[in-house]
């Protein structure tokens, strides 16, 4: 009976009356601008391993830029923190970058002989890490592709390890 007599209770306050009101729509949903645009993520190599490194700019870069200051190797700061880089020294000929291509393609003036794999992987890390901080999802599936001056690596991930 008080099973009966809760049920009952139950029912008459679900039909309280409220009319249900539609959806009232009130513009576009909130966003937040990327606080991160105004760094740069470069990767460089520490115990031989790939590690990331983070300088403020104020400005953001595109995975070309950044690719190219990667290439000019670690800054005081940087050096003093054990890191290096596995990259050739600058030919003076600028990394360049297919953005729009899917996957990243990147374009270095260096031959495979001269890349390791720990200097292919500061490649494809600082690459993705730009286009993400661009403001793009890193839509490169498995990874970036390596075209060197004799041929093309990849797709190669951002292996951290």
């Amino acid at each position: 009976m008080k099973r009966l007599l809760v049920m009952a209770v139950l029912l008459l306050a679900g039909g309280c009356g409220i009319q249900p009101t539609p959806v009232i729509p009130l513009g576009p949903a909130p966003t937040i601008p990327n606080q991160s645009s105004s760094n740069l993520t470069l990767y460089f190599v520490t115990q031989g391993r790939v590690v990331a490194s983070t300088r403020v700019t104020g400005t953001g870069f595109s995975p070309a830029d950044a690719l190219n200051l990667l290439i000019k190797g670690p800054n005081q700061s940087e050096v003093s923190q054990g890191l290096y880089s596995e990259l050739p020294p600058s030919t003076g000929k600028p990394i360049t970058v297919d953005d729009q291509s899917v996957p990243v393609q990147i374009f270095v003036p260096f031959s495979q002989k001269e890349l390791t794999e720990i200097a292919i992987n500061q490649l494809a890390c600082t690459s993705i890490a730009a286009l993400a901080t661009s403001g793009r999802t890193p839509d490169s599936g498995p990874g970036v592709f390596v075209t060197t001056i004799d041929g093309k690596l990849g797709p190669r991930p951002c292996q951290t390890f």
